[in-house]
């Protein structure tokens, strides 16, 4: 079977150029076309990559990618299509402009080339009717979600006559390439993610117009309660924008029969609502505003929420307490039980939201894990609809629905007393329609924690990791605490983990098969530390045990492969810094920035980051120590893996994959290929510049200061990070150790805690989640 290598996309529009710079991230030569400019016949194709390599979030995981693409217009280089391997069309969302361009696009196909749609509404047997026979067994609709680099949903629409090895084709380059995960869909209204999340807020609407619940608490009460992004419901949909909101609703009021479910709300209610929004330029955050706002009061800017019963904006609250909330203790049972309003309310949108889910199968997908992860990866809730009533208990659930006078789904009374997925002999199954239950089939190359925890005991366990033996003689060290931040228990696993390993074992990997890989140091243990009087000693004794366990894992006798995704900052970063290689996800978010707490990295960030110039500049450290100042000192975070080998964080040699599933499982690859021959490193010597380095950085503070870039203590701090960084106390004559770096970062960080202005930063930020220019 043949790979896909060059890919054209028709349509240069938000989701059009979304599409063509994840295609160039994933290395395919992309041919990117609209219709032609009358002053400049490529102009719509050529200022979409212009726009987006200033946007953000950035659609480029490198702006350098851009190269990969190139412009053109429909009409001087549609056959050009002849030379590629799929072609993407991201058109406007009209059946005869649609069709328009198939008749063109079927004239020029050689039974080869891909043709698939974007579209988030229209059916596939629409869009292909007229077509030859040739067209209609190449085509099929690959629904990405916006935006395409980070939203990892992408739904497949196919009809009968579709060639199936086409399908499987697309499917692995979506996974492999595209960091995708497929779900499939019948040929049915707005398909799986759009039919359920369009209900939702519909339902979420109808409901709060009743509600004497703001906004702002409905979206609290549902990213608390239920899991789902910060954002709820209501600010949710001003991304995505109401237009589209509207737009979608009113396809699926229009085209549904008169019994589906959503002709029960108040249809013409929220479409009038939603109209006139949209009429007074209200179409989200890329309009005036949507359900929220921002306005400006007394030259400042502040949030506004809509009244849904006044029709006027109102100040949003500054503090959000859901008094039953608080109460049900993370217990969403107890929460839903309860009898006040925010209850009622959850219960009867969540309860909606189950009912439709699976109300819908099998008429939009056969299997209920498609709708999970349809809801999952296209709206960011933490669980989907059946793995949610599994964590209620559906047995429950369906005693509340007969209470309540609801209809019970055929597939909530099928599923009993038991659950929508379960174990059978070790294998995670679902339930299907036939009330039977068929293994979740995991793809090549896919290697899930989750499911290998499910077979056994961990080989070591304490408050702050465990470790699981992930086979082949390797083992996968994971982190227990919140944030997967670093405590005392976590330095001790490490070191137990070494002993075991080194006897044992071939091969360590750190994983962590969480939103994001570590956060660094636990904070609230820090201001505990500072609360208790002894901050100074306990924190450095902390800081000392940090550096032996992260120089252990570099210096041991066997691989240690660091495997992270999202977030890896503060210590999370210094840790991969210490690993011997890295297999990271292309969507790492990964940096050094303790400066803003008013402190240096002190567990051999700067140690590592100077070793890794002596190698990558020409002229070793003494010229790059400059660079190490500035990524260190401006507290930058690499915005993709690729990004994080520009800034040092990575190596060149570091592996990166497009697919978070697939990220375990090359990490451990990679481990096994290092264990034969494997030689573990020394300790290194560097030169740095010292006195003379020093008196170069100041300057350049100074500066920063003079032109009020940087406050009177953040001179401080950068006065001590200039003061490790160039070696301290050394000359370009003599060489400074790693053990002598890791008591530079130790005197920098005794010095700073000894000043209040750092204790001061450490507390606000664990009160707001903000730092403190102090």
């Amino acid at each position: 079977m043949n790979y896909i290598q060059k890919v054209v996309v028709i349509g240069a529009g938000e989701m059009g150029a979304g599409i063509a710079a994840q295609l160039a991230n994933a290395q395919c030569s992309v041919l990117l076309l609209d219709i032609p400019h009358e002053s400049d016949r490529n102009k719509l194709a050529n200022d979409a990559i212009e726009r987006m390599k200033k946007q953000k979030p950035a659609p480029f995981m490198d702006n350098k990618f851009a190269n990969l693409i190139v412009t053109g217009n429909t009409e001087d280089d549609l056959d050009k299509i002849k030379d590629y391997d799929w072609v993407i069309e991201a058109i406007f969302e009209k059946l005869e402009v649609k069709q328009d361009l198939y008749r063109r696009i079927d004239s020029l196909l050689d039974g080869r080339i891909i043709v698939t749609s974007n579209t988030s509404s229209i059916r596939l047997s629409d869009l292909i009717q007229g077509r030859s026979e040739e067209f209609q067994k190449n085509f099929i609709i690959t629904h990405f979600f916006n935006p395409p680099r980070y939203m990892r949903l992408l739904e497949f629409i196919t009809s009968a006559k579709t060639n199936p090895e086409i399908v499987d084709k697309l499917k692995l380059f979506a996974d492999e390439r595209l960091g995708k995960t497929v779900v499939y869909s019948h040929d049915t209204p707005a398909f799986i993610g759009n039919r359920i999340g369009t209900y939702v807020a519909l339902c979420a609407l109808d409901e709060a117009k009743k509600s004497n619940l703001k906004l702002d608490e409905i979206d609290n009460i549902f990213s608390k309660a239920f899991d789902v992004p910060k954002t709820g419901i209501f600010a949710l949909f001003d991304l995505v924008g109401l237009d589209i909101l509207s737009s979608v609703g009113r396809q699926l009021i229009g085209t549904l029969p008169l019994s589906d479910p959503i002709h029960k709300l108040d249809t013409k209610g929220i479409s009038a609502f939603l109209n006139n929004l949209i009429h007074k330029g209200y179409t989200g955050r890329k309009g005036l505003g949507g359900f929220y706002r921002m306005n400006e009061e007394n030259g400042k800017r502040v949030k506004e929420q809509i009244n849904l019963k006044t029709g006027e904006f109102e100040s949003t609250s500054d503090k959000i307490i859901i008094p039953s909330l608080v109460s049900a203790a993370d217990n969403l049972k107890a929460f839903l039980s309860q009898d006040d309003e925010p209850a009622f309310l959850a219960r009867k949108i969540i309860f909606d939201a189950f009912y439709y889910s699976a109300y819908l199968v099998p008429e939009i997908t056969d299997d209920i894990i498609n709708i999970d992860r349809a809801i999952r990866l296209g709206f960011g809730w933490k669980l989907g609809p059946f793995e949610m009533m599994d964590k209620i208990g559906p047995s429950w659930l369906r005693e509340q629905f007969k209470a309540e006078g609801r209809d019970v789904p055929r597939l909530l009374e099928l599923v009993g007393d038991g659950a929508f997925y379960k174990l059978i002999k070790g294998q995670r199954n679902m339930l299907t329609t036939s009330g039977s239950y068929k293994p979740i089939i995991r793809p090549e190359g896919v290697l899930r924690l989750k499911d290998l925890k499910d077979n056994q005991k961990p080989l070591l366990d304490n408050p702050g990791a465990r470790l699981w033996d992930i086979g082949d003689e390797v083992v996968c060290f994971e982190f227990k605490t919140k944030e997967n931040t670093f405590t005392p228990d976590v330095f001790e696993m490490i070191k137990q983990t070494i002993e075991l390993v080194q006897k044992e074992y071939k091969a360590l990997v750190i994983y962590n098969e969480t939103d994001n890989f570590s956060l660094g140091m636990n904070l609230d243990l820090a201001v505990k530390m500072s609360s208790e009087g002894n901050y100074d000693q306990t924190a450095l004794e902390f800081q000392r045990q940090g550096q032996e366990a992260l120089m252990s894992l570099k210096l041991a006798p066997f691989p240690v492969v660091g495997a992270p995704a999202g977030l890896a900052v503060g210590g999370g970063c210094e840790l991969l810094l210490h690993c011997n290689a890295v297999v990271a996800h292309a969507e790492l978010y990964i940096g050094l920035v303790e400066i803003g707490l008013g402190i240096v990295p002190g567990w051999g960030g700067c140690k590592e980051m100077l070793l890794r110039a002596q190698e990558f500049y020409p002229g070793g450290t003494l010229l790059a120590f400059r660079h190490i100042f500035e990524t260190i000192g401006s507290a930058k975070v690499a915005t993709s893996a690729y990004h994080a080998k520009h800034l040092l964080f990575l190596h060149q040699s570091d592996e990166i994959v497009m697919n978070k599933d697939r990220v375990l499982y090359r990490a451990k690859q990679k481990a096994l290929s290092l264990v034969e021959g494997y030689v573990p490193p020394v300790e290194q010597h560097i030169r740095l510049p010292g006195k003379l380095g020093m008196i170069a950085l100041n300057i350049a503070i100074k500066s920063l200061r003079s032109s009020s870039k940087i406050s009177d203590y953040d001179m401080v701090v950068a006065g001590k990070l200039a003061y490790v960084v160039t070696g301290g106390p050394t000359n370009v004559f003599r060489t400074v150790s790693e053990q002598q770096l890791f008591d530079l970062e130790i005197e920098a960080n005794r010095q700073l805690s000894e000043n209040q202005l750092t204790r001061d930063r450490f507390l606000h930020y664990v009160n707001t989640g903000k730092i403190l220019r102090n």
